[in-house]
């Protein structure tokens, strides 16, 4: 099982078709994911997020959010069996429950994978976050983990795969 590690969102600045410059701040793994789904759709990371921008409806949701949730549900599709999910509260010893603003999608995901684990949901979270002091620290750590997580899976099925999470963008 993968370990937690300090993390800090990377941003990069993006020209859109219709004119528009925006800053995507993502977390390094979602970098190396977006860089590894991108090459295997054969693009590179602009063009994958402009296709995905150019199929958005509604303009007042956040781009790094619908980001996110792309990449997982692109490994999910390649990676995790079906399983049901749940939800529970987030809680450690002596601590009340949290309330971790994470996507849906991602929720979900990060069930699986504890199922999949042989965990529970609570003490996945738990132990992923246990150093991390705000409620948005966690849902960082947990996004970070599942996409981790989820390519070190592809890469076990598909040589090659599987870019380094940690690091600098080049």
């Amino acid at each position: 099982m993968l370990s937690a590690a300090p993390l800090r969102s990377i941003a990069w600045q993006l020209a859109l078709e219709d004119g528009r410059v925006v800053e995507i701040a993502l977390e390094p793994c979602c970098w190396a994911a977006l860089d590894e789904v991108a090459r295997s759709e054969g693009t590179d990371w602009m063009d994958w997020v402009r296709r995905l921008e150019a199929t958005r409806s509604d303009r007042t949701d956040d781009l790094a959010a619908r980001i996110r949730v792309a990449l997982v549900a692109w490994y999910r599709e390649r990676c995790l069996p079906e399983t049901r999910t749940r939800r529970v509260a987030v809680r450690g010893p002596g601590r009340a429950p949290v309330m971790v603003p994470m996507e849906a999608g991602l929720w979900d995901t990060l069930a699986e994978i504890a199922h999949v684990e042989g965990e529970s949901l609570n003490s996945l979270c738990w132990r992923m976050g246990k150093d991390a002091r705000q409620d948005s620290a966690l849902a960082m750590e947990l996004r970070d983990f599942i996409l981790r997580y989820l390519m070190q899976r592809m890469a076990r099925r598909l040589p090659g795969a599987g870019a380094h999470c940690r690091g600098a963008r080049t």
